[in-house]
């Protein structure tokens, strides 16, 4: 069974639409996906709050790793404050003399010797 159609031309014909012959379902329907939107807006602006004040933290944080790395950059570009100790280089190794007398940290040199020479 089919309800019939009908067609206007003018939409002013027609008589204006009461509350009781309104589909309630349907506005209501709407009304919760609104209600959940906004719900979701409520939650996307809490998690922006977080992440702009992590960001503000990130970026002192780098501002502080920033001005510790240039102090430690002046420190490294005076090193007659720093002077390394007698017998180490640089990165904490022993230094010997190899055969031919130049410097070479001695785990190189034990190393080597572990090498067989042709």
């Amino acid at each position: 069974m089919s309800l019939p159609l009908y067609y206007v031309a003018d939409l002013s014909r027609l008589p204006p639409v009461d509350v009781n012959h309104c589909d309630v379902s349907a506005i209501l329907a709407e009304l919760q996906y609104l209600r959940a939107e906004v719900r979701a807006m409520g939650q996307l602006s809490v998690e922006v709050a977080v992440l702009r004040q992590e960001i503000s933290q990130l970026r002192q944080l780098k501002a502080e790793f920033n001005d510790v790395r240039n102090d430690f950059a002046k420190m490294s570009a005076d090193k007659e404050e720093f002077p390394l100790l007698p017998g180490y280089a640089a990165g904490g190794q022993d230094i010997v003399a190899d055969e031919a007398g130049s410097a070479v940290p001695t785990r190189s040199k034990l190393f080597n010797a572990h090498i067989p020479e042709n």
